[in-house]
Formats: structure tokens, C-alpha cells, sequence
């Protein structure tokens, strides 16, 4: 279709109300949404919070026009076609042999460049875009992120700043403990580590006992083992240890981070199992052991800053990093010793929740479905990115046959049967989504039904225009 001047009266004018639209559309989207998350910026320095807002709505902005795109191309149609209206300029461009048709035309092509735009910022820049969004928003050590937090049967609560799928591997990683399993994992509250990887790790069954988890231990010439109270054991290296004092056969070993501990010093036996985790383990007889086998579960490692502190600090030696904690104290796992963290939270868990398919290219979706094919909310999604930038074309074919219908000169109107038609559109289309993710649609079918119900009342309204 060679381009006229007609036609290019009709793109700037296009043009120009898509570009009105499109700063009104994204600066109340950016007005609301800062009143709704200034809480999350509050968490910031005066001086650093100008700053973080900057770049959170900079990176973040991107994403929202994929979902703003639609209504902006149609609201810039529809006004330019009612401003072309209004000023009586239909008449003389279909009295100079130019049909309707034609100018419709030159808008849906305009559409039709858009729909190209939506693809390349979700396929080429979003990953990117949604990872400088989520670390404008998060402050060290802290595990903010659009993740949801993860929970097991046991009464613990993970949640993580990243994790990727490839490695089995989360970074930033806090565990809260609900309730009481002291037997197992001692008497930890909070734990922060680091790096969680995925591995096997070691489950003794014992006799009349609790699982216990961890990895066989034989001590090294630069650790002493004291055992604090029955078989519960902990591991102090030469370089904490600031002095030790012997009485009644019981040692008190003061470290050089001002704790104190109280026990017996541990004496090697060749009927003795050691299970080391963390800092802590258990002396048990292996007689006792009924049965010892690999498990999976999440192998925490901590940060060599803390390494010199032992395993407790309290809330006085946490203040400096985190003044909003409550007192309370927190065991931390470090870089030297491993600690086996057993749940039903697997990787496949992990990756349900961290992946976003909003965030992800049409190739890393596939890659996930193929690795998880019964999850049907990723095969809506995938179907729903191949498909919703369609969504420019299927609102236009609703919305201008209205605005060429009746009451063609009042503005207001137009806008009121935009918002209307995109909001009928969207909830149509979020009832059926919700519907193939509950397995109670096909996914194809719960994407695709309502673009072909749109389509077929916009076609036959476009048919009824008058050219």
C-alpha cells in the first residue's frame, strides 16, 4: 500500500493523540503505584531514596507498557478518528474517493507496528528490566523480590533474594522456624545463609529417636569438640578460642567474640558416630544407629564476615546491620562449615514460585514447561505471550466501528467507551485465564477464546460501517 498524504495526515494525527494517551496512561499508572510502595522505599537513606524511585519506575515503566500498550493504541484511535469526526473532516476524504476503509486501515497498520514493539520489549529487554527492578526495591540481606515466600509441612518459612534453576542454587536465603523441632536442627530461631545449593546430605535413624541430618565429622588438630549437654556437641577452631579453664571435670571455653561455653571436652572412641551441621552435632553410639542414608536437601553456606563470631549472635551484634530487627537472636551459618537444611521445599517448589512468567522470554518459557508440563498456569502464559499483543488489532476492531457509529463529536464519549471496552476485554480474558490455569479450559482455548469472540463482534461492526 503505497503511502499518500492522506495517509500521513492520518498517522501524525494518530500519532500524535497515541503520544497524549501514552503520558497520561503511564504517568497515573506511575502516581498510583508510588502512593501504593512508598512503604518499600521508606526502608532507604534520605539522600538514596530520590534515587531508588528513579530507577525502580525507570525499569519497571517497560513492563507496564505491555500491558498499557493496547489501551493506548486504542484510545489514540478512537480520539484521533472522533477529533477527524468532530472537525468534519470524514466528508471531504470520502468525497475525494478515499473510503473509509482506508483510513481504518492506516490505523490498524500503525497498530500493527506496536504489536511489534510489545513483542521485542517483552522477548529482548524484559529479563533485564524485571532484575533491576526487584534490586532497586531490595536492601542487602534482605530477601525482597516479586518471589512469594515458601512454606513446608514442618513450620518453617524460606524465602530468598534469586535463585536460579540451572545451578539448584538460592542467594540470600532466610529460614524462620514456626515450631519446636530442637532435635533435629537445634535451637535456632532465624538462620541466614548466603547460598543454599541443593545436594545430599547425610540421615541418621535412631533408635527411639527423631531423623537427624548433617554429614559424618572427624575432628582436625585445629578444633576442639565440647559437648554442652548429653550428646549435642559444638565446634570451636584455635582461632576463636580466647582462653579455656578446666574445673571438676567440666571445660569453659571463652571465645574471642565474648561468648562463653560450658561442657566436656570430647574424647575420640572408635564406638562413636559424629554428625556434624553448622557449627553443632551429636555424639551418638553407632550401635544406635538403626539406619544411615543420603537425603536431598538444601545445603546453606554463610558469609566469611561472621566467621570469627561463632555461631550465636544476639540482637546488640545484629543492630549495626539490620536496626529494625526485633530482639531476638540469630544463628548464622558460615563459608567453613556447611549446614544440611532438610524440607519438602525442592527446587521444583522454588522454581513454581520464583518464576515469573511475565519476566521471561517465549524461550524460557518452553524451556520451563518442558521441564514441568503439568503446570498449566506457564502453558497459559506461553499461549497468552503468543498471542496478547494481538490484543491491538482485536480492541480496534471493536472500538472504531463505535466511534464511526453515533455520537461521533463528543470526546468524552470516546474515552468512556474505551475504558468500557478494554475493561470488558480484560475481564473476559482474566476469567478465562484463571480457567485454563485451574485445568477447567484447555490453555489454548482458555487464550484464545476471547480474542475470537472480539474479533468476530469487531468484524461484523467494521462490516457495518458506512464507506
Amino acid at each position: 500500500m503505497r503511502l499518500r498524504r492522506i495517509d500521513l495526515y492520518i498517522i501524525k494525527a494518530f500519532l500524535a493523540w497515541f503520544g497524549v494517551s501514552l503520558v497520561g496512561i503511564v504517568g497515573f499508572y506511575v502516581v498510583f503505584d508510588l502512593f501504593t510502595r512508598l512503604h518499600d522505599f521508606f526502608d532507604f537513606e534520605k539522600s538514596e531514596m530520590i534515587g531508588r524511585i528513579f530507577t525502580y519506575y525507570l525499569w519497571h515503566t517497560p513492563y507496564q507498557l505491555t500491558q498499557f500498550l493496547p489501551l493506548v493504541t486504542l484510545m489514540g484511535a478512537m480520539f484521533a478518528v472522533a477529533r477527524m469526526a468532530k472537525s468534519n473532516e470524514l466528508v471531504p476524504i470520502m468525497s475525494s474517493g478515499t473510503s473509509l476503509h482506508r483510513v481504518v486501515a492506516v490505523i490498524f497498520a500503525m497498530a500493527f507496528i506496536v504489536m511489534l514493539i510489545m513483542y521485542g520489549i517483552q522477548e529482548c529487554f524484559m529479563p533485564t528490566f524485571a532484575d533491576k527492578a526487584v534490586e532497586a526495591v531490595s536492601r542487602p540481606r534482605e530477601a525482597k523480590s516479586i518471589r512469594d515466600l515458601l512454606h513446608d509441612g514442618a513450620g518453617h518459612i524460606l524465602h530468598y533474594r534469586s535463585y536460579d534453576p540451572n545451578s539448584q542454587q538460592m542467594s540470600g536465603v532466610t529460614i524462620h522456624r514456626l515450631k519446636n523441632d530442637e532435635q533435629v536442627y537445634g535451637d535456632w530461631e532465624y538462620i541466614y545463609a548466603d547460598i543454599a545449593q541443593w545436594g545430599k546430605a547425610t540421615q541418621l535413624t535412631i533408635k527411639n529417636g527423631k531423623p537427624l541430618y548433617g554429614f559424618p565429622y572427624t575432628p582436625s588438630g585445629n578444633e576442639k569438640i565440647l559437648v554442652e549437654n548429653d550428646n549435642i556437641f559444638r565446634v570451636v577452631t584455635n582461632d576463636e578460642l580466647e582462653s579455656q579453664r578446666d574445673a571438676d571435670n567440666t571445660t569453659t571455653l571463652r571465645l574471642k567474640s565474648g561468648t562463653t561455653l560450658t561442657g566436656t571436652i570430647y574424647a575420640p572412641n572408635d564406638g562413636d558416630f559424629l554428625l556434624r551441621n553448622g557449627k553443632r552435632g551429636y555424639v551418638l553410639k553407632k550401635s544406635d544407629i538403626a539406619k544411615q542414608e543420603l537425603v536431598n536437601a538444601w545445603i546453606l553456606f554463610g558469609d566469611e564476615r561472621y566467621a570469627d563470631q561463632g555461631v550465636r549472635l544476639d540482637y546488640e551484634t545484629m543492630a549495626a546491620e539490620r536496626p529494625d530487627a526485633p530482639p531476638r537472636e540469630w544463628q548464622h551459618v558460615f563459608a567453613d562449615y556447611s549446614f544440611a537444611f532438610v524440607t519438602s521445599i525442592t527446587p521444583r517448589e522454588a522454581v513454581l514460585k520464583q518464576f515469573d512468567p511475565s519476566y521471561e522470554t517465549l524461550r524460557n518459557l518452553i524451556l520451563q514447561i518442558g521441564q514441568y508440563p503439568d503446570y498449566h498456569v506457564w502453558r497459559v502464559a506461553l499461549f497468552a505471550r503468543l498471542v496478547d499483543p494481538l490484543t491491538n488489532i482485536i480492541l480496534l476492531l471493536v472500538g472504531i466501528p463505535f466511534v464511526l457509529s453515533t455520537e461521533r463529536r463528543s470526546m468524552f464519549l470516546s474515552l468512556g467507551k474505551c475504558v468500557l471496552i478494554f475493561l470488558i476485554y480484560y475481564i473476559f480474558t482474566f476469567v478465562n485465564h484463571n480457567l485454563g490455569e485451574t485445568r477447567h479450559l484447555p490453555p489454548w482455548l482458555a487464550v484464545s477464546l476471547p480474542l475470537v469472540m472480539f474479533a468476530a463482534i469487531g468484524l461484523y461492526f467494521t462490516d457495518r460501517i458506512r464507506t
